[in-house]
């Protein structure tokens, strides 16, 4: 192949590896160091099989093709820095403080306990979409939940999307790779009509309140803790989910699709105006409906350890979480041959196939 000038690169092409035999471009591609200033890099790229591509000539096409974007000037430098040094000096003190709370709280988790110790020594400029698929595919592999490595997905890249707006990379490689089909575990524990009747019955108030509107409503434990006087009208029997509140920081509910109005039965209605009455004749609109002895947000671990679990224990029955109790709500609607899409519009819900796979058993 005939020699450019100076100033365009030809790279050198190399056969390499036994069994099957590979295409291997190298040449140098500019990259972004400290300062500001541009270095060169070496890179070098699998073109493909000998077998698949054929002689040399024709691996020589496919390489002026990677080449021809550096040559023309095309090619925007990538930082070397590393991607623990951009998440934990850039990303993390900008972007993360921007996300509501609960997300800061776990993407912070799954960013210190998972991906920065596996890949954060990688550079920004080098890390590619196999390595990513092989570090989630190995997260999987050893048993976390589907639902814990789409966290690190989306965490690794919010990361590397910011990487790319602030000019330190040219493509999140994050959003080529693919994680499996969730496949549905087995069934979250619920409650029957029954045992919701044992449980509530040796339940103390405001506890009995608390999980009477969670059986009978669908809520999030979270916005039934945030839920101020104004969000509720007794007199329509209507709930308006307006937030949620996570770790004693209040927030939006956990979606868009999240934020609506809620009809209340007349069960719920009666158990909301006795808990009023207590609170006084007319307490402050923005007053939480369930406060604790400070008048802030009930703490919903300490909730769960020293009012539902024991009160689970001594009605004999099944104990289950804040969040079964809303699949219980789900379970006993479909029991009760509501449609599915009535059960998706109460849980709030944007998709059926949510409501169908995981909130009903």
């Amino acid at each position: 192949m005939a020699r450019k000038s100076r100033r365009y690169q030809t790279g050198s092409l190399l056969i390499r590896g036994t069994k099957r035999k590979v295409y291997v471009l190298r040449y140098y591609e500019p990259v972004l160091l400290s300062g500001g200033k541009v270095g060169n890099t070496r890179r070098s790229v699998v073109l493909g099989a000998v077998s698949e591509i054929g002689t040399k000539k024709q691996a020589w096409v496919v390489a002026d093709a990677i080449l021809r974007r550096l040559n023309l000037g095309h090619h925007r430098p990538q930082s070397v820095r590393t991607l623990a040094e951009f998440a934990k000096n850039d990303w993390a003190p900008t972007v993360l403080p921007t996300l509501k709370y609960s997300t800061q709280r776990y993407y912070g988790y799954v960013l210190d306990g998972h991906i920065l110790p596996a890949i954060g020594e990688r550079r920004l400029c080098d890390l590619t979409r196999e390595e990513v698929q092989g570090f989630l595919n190995a997260k999987l592999k050893v048993g976390l939940a589907w639902e814990t490595v789409a966290h690190m997905k989306h965490a690794l890249s919010k990361i590397l999307s910011t990487a790319v707006e602030w000019g330190y990379s040219t493509e999140n490689v994050a959003t080529m790779v693919k994680l499996p089909r969730r496949e549905s575990g087995p069934p979250r524990a619920f409650l029957t009509e029954d045992q919701a009747k044992k449980l509530l019955a040796v339940l103390d108030e405001p506890g009995r309140t608390i999980v009477l509107t969670l059986l009978l409503t669908g809520c999030r434990i979270g916005e039934v803790l945030a839920l101020r006087w104004k969000h509720v009208d007794l007199n329509r029997g209507v709930l308006h989910i307006r937030e949620s509140v996570y770790q004693g920081h209040f927030g939006s509910p956990k979606t868009s699709s999240s934020v609506g109005d809620l009809p209340l039965g007349p069960q719920v209605v009666n158990a909301l105006s006795r808990h009023r009455q207590k609170q006084g004749s007319d307490p402050h609109p923005d007053a939480l409906v369930f406060p604790n002895e400070k008048g802030g947000p009930h703490d919903t671990h300490n909730l769960l350890w020293r009012v539902l679990y024991p009160a689970c224990k001594t009605a004999g029955v099944p104990r289950v979480s804040w969040h079964e109790l809303r699949h219980t709500h789900a379970t006993l609607l479909n029991a009760q041959g509501e449609s599915m899409k009535t059960i998706q519009a109460q849980l709030r819900h944007s998709s059926s196939r949510v409501t169908m796979e995981i909130y009903t058993h």
